[in-house]
């Protein structure tokens, strides 16, 4: 794994749904990718549950150019 992605549930099907930010998989990155995802949980009314997994893909937050 590369990355850390964060997944809401935010409607009746249960189903886990992200979107393409992802985090360095590094202890600040999991905190990182933490906050941002309960940030969004304040910002979203319908948000049920959050989570933070582990991606594939390669980190595009907190990554100097």
């Amino acid at each position: 794994m590369n990355s850390y992605a964060t997944e809401v549930i935010a409607d009746d099907s249960g189903k886990w749904a992200g979107n393409g930010l992802r985090w360095p998989l590094t202890p600040e990155g999991h905190e990182a990718a933490t906050k941002w995802v309960a940030n969004l949980m304040d910002r979203w009314m319908s948000v049920r549950e959050t989570r933070v997994i582990e991606s594939p893909d390669q980190p595009t937050e907190g990554v100097k150019a």
